[in-house]
């Protein structure tokens, strides 16, 4: 059992002070389970979509949120890594006295930050072969004020070969079922599809 604690302050131009607290529990030798409570006070953070207005209206904004992790060694080879978040972004006033209120962002989630998210990663390693199998579930974001993206779950696959003492060779598969969670003009782009990725490292 043991118990954990972080406190910064910032005195740059947009001032921040954040914690965290987190209680860490040894269930055996071979699994663990860890939780995390986190708040940041942040004010002179600037919201971008107000710059139509001429000059963008500086924010104060709180988040806070929990997060949960599993870890467990199966067996030498084999780990499996769960992790459970939530999380609360919002603008909570202006720092200025302007009055921007025609531009009603104060009280909504931040953009594109999900209320919460679920991943669950099995894990395979061996001195010839390191693999991983990973889910993500992603919760609604805020888009603009109360409208929402749908959630989604993406599965990933990474794969790491040493073909010698100095080489290994990498390769992935990325949206693995072709997941399709964002549109062009949700935020920009649109999700990437099915990406295969192949490399190379090297070490000396």
């Amino acid at each position: 059992l043991g118990v954990r604690g972080n406190w910064q302050q910032s005195f740059t131009a947009e001032r921040n002070v954040s914690y965290d607290l987190g209680l860490d529990i040894i269930l055996s030798p071979t699994a663990l389970v860890q939780a995390t409570y986190y708040r940041s006070d942040t004010i002179g953070f600037p919201n971008i979509g107000g710059t139509f207005l001429g000059i963008p209206p500086v924010y104060a904004k709180l988040s806070t949120g929990w997060e949960f992790l599993f870890n467990w060694s199966i067996d030498p080879q084999w780990r499996i890594i769960a992790s459970q978040t939530f999380a609360d972004s919002r603008l909570i006033g202006l720092e200025s006295g302007d009055d921007f209120s025609s531009f009603d962002v104060l009280g909504y989630q931040l953009f594109n930050v999900p209320n919460y998210q679920t991943s669950l990663r099995l894990q395979y390693d061996i001195p010839s072969l390191n693999a991983a199998l990973s889910t993500y579930f992603v919760g609604e974001r805020s888009l603009f004020g109360s409208s929402q993206l749908p959630s989604y779950n993406r599965w990933d696959l990474t794969t790491r070969v040493p073909i010698s003492k100095a080489f290994t060779l990498t390769g992935s598969i990325f949206n693995i079922f072709n997941t399709i969670y964002e549109r062009y003009g949700d935020l920009g782009n649109s999700t990437p599809g099915t990406t295969f990725s192949l490399g190379l490292e090297a070490s000396f």
